[in-house]
């Protein structure tokens, strides 16, 4: 139970849980059976891509849930605004569709994301 994916699960839930105020991220590790120290050393390992954080508890993830499908009828009628992505990189995107499919992008940035859901809205 030590790969990327479970690290950054578990320091999802550390930080969107309540008990990341009460428990030590040590705690917490010990009680979803992953070890502290490998987790300390992937963190370490993958910090310069998460950003200027200090501790596992300053990193920001985004978790986006989509319920439902678009309707046929609506477009989008405005133009996406531009983001400037030099400064973006994103260690890893996971998309889970309604009918089980999974995709997972590790190490990539904001167009080549843009650019898959793009593609997938066309199929759609």
């Amino acid at each position: 139970m030590d790969s990327t994916d479970c690290f950054l699960e578990i320091l999802s839930a550390y930080q969107s849980s309540d008990s990341g105020c009460q428990v030590s991220l040590l705690e917490y590790c010990h009680r979803f059976g992953v070890d502290y120290y490998k987790f300390l050393g992937w963190y370490r390992h993958y910090k310069c891509q998460l950003g200027n954080s200090t501790s596992p508890s300053d990193v920001q993830l985004a978790p986006i849930h989509v319920n439902g499908s678009p309707s046929g009828h609506s477009r989008c009628t405005s133009s996406p605004k531009s983001v400037k992505s030099d400064n973006f990189e994103i260690v890893s995107f996971r998309l889970k569709l309604g009918n089980g499919v999974e995709i997972r992008k590790c190490n990539t940035n904001l167009e080549s994301i843009t650019a898959l859901l793009q593609n997938l809205g066309t199929l759609c």
